[in-house]
């Protein structure tokens, strides 16, 4: 009797090479979208303070 001891590593999540290649450049552009949106809020924000209110 033979045992088969090819035990195959599967990565926590299903996470392998090719998932993280297509994982990190999405979440990355995702980050980076969002944080150019909060900065634009930041900004007219800031410029609609500095305005000072017109008459008429």
């Amino acid at each position: 009797m033979q045992i088969n001891c090819n035990f195959e590593v599967v990565p926590m999540f299903g996470l392998d090479l090719y998932s993280l290649e297509m994982l990190v450049p999405s979440v990355l552009g995702v980050v980076a979208i969002a944080s150019v949106m909060v900065w634009g809020f930041v900004r007219v924000c800031r410029l609609v303070s500095q305005d000072p209110p017109r008459q008429g």
